[in-house]
C-alpha cells in the first residue's frame, strides 16, 4: 500500500510490519462541556448519533442523525454549523418536511433504513454535500 508522505493515524497494526522503540498510547478524552444539545421535537431519541463532520472553509459542518419518539419512531438527519468546533448552532434550512412544517434543521429522511456509519462527502464538481449511507 502507498501511502506516499501523507501524515497518518495509526490506531492498530493495519498498516505496520515491525515496530521498535516505540510504544502506542492512547491518551484519555478530556471531559469538557455538552456541544450539541437535544432541543427539538426530532431530537428525542439518541442524540446526537453517526456523527459525519468536516471544516469547510471558515465553518465546521456537522451532520447527525436524530429520531422522535413518536408513533413509528421516524429518523431524520439534522445540521449543525460552527465557527470554532465548540458553539455550536441549528440553522433553520426549510429543505424538509416535518409534521407539516419546513421551519426546521433537518436534511434527509432516513425512514427505514437502518443506519450504522454516517458518511458526508463534500462534492466540488455539484457543489453540494453527499451522503454515503
Amino acid at each position: 500500500m502507498n501511502i506516499g508522505n501523507e501524515r497518518q493515524l495509526f490506531l492498530d497494526s493495519l498498516m505496520v510490519s515491525e515496530v521498535k522503540g516505540v510504544e502506542r498510547r492512547l491518551h484519555h478524552p478530556t471531559r469538557r462541556e455538552l456541544v450539541l444539545t437535544p432541543d427539538r421535537p426530532w431530537e428525542t431519541v439518541g442524540m446526537p448519533s453517526c456523527v459525519g463532520y468536516f471544516q469547510d472553509g471558515d465553518t465546521y459542518r456537522l451532520w447527525y442523525r436524530c429520531d422522535d419518539n413518536s408513533e413509528g419512531n421516524p429518523r431524520f438527519t439534522g445540521y449543525a454549523e460552527s465557527q470554532n468546533g465548540l458553539n455550536w448552532e441549528k440553522p433553520n434550512l426549510g429543505i424538509l418536511d416535518y409534521k407539516g412544517s419546513r421551519d426546521n434543521k433537518l436534511v434527509k429522511s432516513l425512514e427505514g433504513k437502518v443506519i450504522r456509519l454516517r458518511v458526508v462527502m463534500k462534492d466540488a464538481d455539484l457543489f453540494a454535500f453527499r451522503f454515503v449511507d
